[in-house]
């Protein structure tokens, strides 16, 4: 289709010589005067406009500044063809919007190609502007922020239309590092310098410093996925500008999170439904530490610091068996008293003891507890925790029916009615150990640790557990040490020649009455140079003594409390606490424990506590016997022979006194 030209001289002569070369290429119309061009656009535009200087009325340039300031005309190319031929003239021309200047006499052939350039450029112009229009239309829709800088890192004018609704401000010449990280100087220079560093850097090493800047930020309340493009300019290649595409991702953080929450839920329950009889005794356990013990620890006349350690040390061992059953709402309220304690030990308050009580008056353990417990039993139904623990008949009356038994029968019926009842009662100390495999599992996977699955091995053993549950719940800080202190990385088990997968074992076995548990793995073992100057840290030992200590009893210390050397807390571990609730528990049992330990080996740990079996043989002292055979007989006499007994001579005696008969008085 052929192009549209509109001629403008007062000169009819120099139209008709335009004219004529130009018509067999394109359409031509002409105005003699600047009036008559401006009436003729209003109504027809044309994609040219060959303008000359010198006209009565309004001149070349006047009317060149008019079609420069009307909107829709000002985009249609001027060519100015004038006599005029000095230097300051074609400066003004081209200083009030003509792209180009003709000198009269003109030269068709140059007029010619003049005309078919700009025509191009034109056209090429407006194809640039088209596919502007669509990127800049799409960028706007696409529901993604774009924005770009050059080194200075001040944000360019034509950012996207989504800008303004992630930032809800303008952002023309803001500062990148403080738009995405405005509260942090310390941040913000980080950001600044290793943009600097990324626009002068080799492709290699530019996409490593890329995967430096924060992928994720809040900005007004929205959480903003951010992604990073080097622009290189087109002539020179070199790094010329960051294009930066920011996507609000809150909705989908928000899904994910109550995704998350219902993950979490669904584990809680698939939890305490596999091990209920466990998380039955922990709960009851719990309650009993709000409601009795925490009040007797308070006000014990032990030393506060002590006191204040023992509720700091049982907080500590309540979050990790909760966190084993996914009881979200009970663990970030025992995380939160544990800094609250953390806080008041390290301010050495003058009256710790009562600001610990205002401390635990505002926390309300109960309350998290039962927020758990509601969302359980949504699941199982209100009857489910109605009972101290899931048995045919309540403890309490088992324990009674134990004591009846060992009073009124003899001892070879005793023996074998008492271990059948006392098998209601005991549990399989493999079984509670076994609450702890899905909890390592979980634990490996959050530290981005692989280890191969394992079961309890060994002997398994019927144990009570009234005299073993505080131990067993212990040893949480002992499989955790594991993972977190023990267990290696894949790359560092690699770059010491070891499986990338490490191992953790648990043994379970009875030798002469006495229950010994090993928990092992083979991880980076224990540093005891490591030990020696955390003991000089924290004062245990001189500079000069520590060298003289085995390295057995350097390795103990590890059951001191406060040990560990984490500068960051969390919720798995940091508070350097955990085996020292273990050593704790173990000393109210008369338990042992003993560690072999080895650099880039492992490390294993054996407890030894003394055991008394279900289905062991149980000895009644003679005087119980007897007294039970004569209780017996002096309530049948009575009762059925309406015979009262005089039993004021009656001696329990020895066994030799068995061989002589005694009388019964009666009256």
């Amino acid at each position: 289709m052929k192009k549209k030209i509109l001629i403008v001289d007062d000169a009819a002569e120099n139209i008709d010589v335009l004219m004529e070369h130009l018509k067999s290429d394109y359409i031509l119309s002409a105005a003699r005067s600047g009036e008559k061009a401006l009436k003729i656009l209003e109504k027809n535009q044309p994609d040219l406009i060959l303008l000359d200087i010198m006209m009565p009325g309004m001149n070349g340039y006047e009317v060149c500044q008019q079609i420069k300031a009307n909107e829709k005309l000002k985009d249609i190319p001027i060519i100015f063809i004038t006599a005029m031929s000095e230097v300051g003239d074609e400066a003004k021309g081209l200083e009030v919007g003509a792209i180009d200047y003709i000198v009269k006499p003109i030269s068709p052939p140059i007029v010619k190609a003049r005309v078919k350039n700009h025509l191009q450029l034109s056209q090429t112009l407006k194809e640039v502007q088209i596919t502007s229009a669509k990127i800049r239309n799409l960028m706007d829709n696409a529901g993604q922020g774009f924005l770009s800088f050059k080194l200075d890192m001040i944000v360019d004018n034509d950012y996207s239309q989504e800008c303004l609704h992630i930032f809800d401000a303008d952002i023309k010449g803001a500062w990148f590092p403080k738009l995405i990280d405005g509260n942090d100087p310390e941040q913000q220079n980080f950001i600044a310098k290793t943009i600097i560093e990324i626009f002068s850097s080799e492709d290699l090493k530019r996409e490593v410093l890329l995967s430096l800047l924060p992928a994720e930020c809040l900005i007004k309340q929205k959480c903003i996925q951010i992604q990073y493009k080097i622009i290189q300019d087109v002539v020179s290649h070199e790094n010329h500008k960051m294009m930066v595409v920011l996507t609000d991702i809150s909705d989908k953080r928000r899904l994910e999170n109550q995704m998350e929450q219902e993950r979490k839920i669904l584990r809680m329950v698939a939890k305490a439904l596999t091990e209920f009889n466990d998380l039955l005794r922990l709960i009851n356990k719990f309650k009993t530490f709000c409601g009795i013990e925490l009040f007797e620890i308070l006000e014990h006349n032990k030393p506060i610091d002590d006191r204040v350690f023992e509720i700091f040390r049982k907080v500590h061992t309540f979050k990790g068996l909760f966190s084993q059953f996914e009881m979200a709402s009970i663990v970030n309220r025992l995380h939160d008293l544990e800094t609250a304690i953390s806080k008041l030990r390290q301010e050495s308050h003058p009256d710790v003891i009562g600001q610990l009580k205002g401390v635990l008056t505002q926390t309300n353990l109960i309350e998290s507890i039962e927020n758990d417990i509601s969302t359980l039993i949504s699941f199982f139904g209100q009857d489910a925790f109605n009972y101290k623990r899931v048995v045919k008949v309540d403890e309490s009356k088992l324990k009674e029916i134990e004591e009846e038994l060992r009073n009124y029968l003899c001892p070879e019926q005793n023996t074998a009615l008492l271990s059948k009842i006392q098998r209601l009662r005991y549990e399989s100390v493999k079984t509670m150990l076994k609450k702890y495999l899905d909890y390592i599992d979980q634990l490996a996977e959050r530290n981005e640790k692989k280890i191969c699955q394992f079961d309890i091995e060994g002997e398994d053993v019927l144990v009570d557990p009234d005299f073993l549950g505080d131990f067993i719940d212990s040893l949480i800080h002992v499989f955790r040490n594991c993972i977190d202190h023990g267990i290696e990385t894949e790359e560092e088990r690699m770059e010491h020649d070891k499986d990338e997968i490490g191992h953790i074992t648990c043994r379970t076995d009875c030798i002469e009455n006495e229950l010994t548990i090993l928990i092992s793995d083979d991880g980076r073992g224990i540093d005891v140079n490591k030990l020696r100057e955390r003991a000089v840290q924290l004062s245990i030992y001189s500079k000069d003594t520590v060298k003289t200590i085995p390295d057995n009893e350097i390795i103990d210390l590890i059951f001191i409390e406060e040990l560990s050397s984490r500068s960051s807390v969390t919720e798995i571990s940091g508070r350097g606490i955990g085996l020292s609730a273990v050593k704790h528990s173990l000393q109210k049992i008369n338990g042992t424990v003993s560690i072999e330990t080895a650099i880039n080996k492992g490390t294993s740990f054996y407890f030894r506590v003394p055991l008394k079996q279900a289905d062991q043989l149980i000895t009644v002292p003679l005087n119980e016997i007897f007294n039970s055979v004569h209780k017996q007989a002096v309530n049948y006499l009575k009762n059925n022979l309406h015979i009262i007994a005089d039993t004021k001579d009656i001696i329990v005696g020895t066994m030799e006194d068995e061989k002589n008969d005694r009388r019964i008085n009666c009256r």
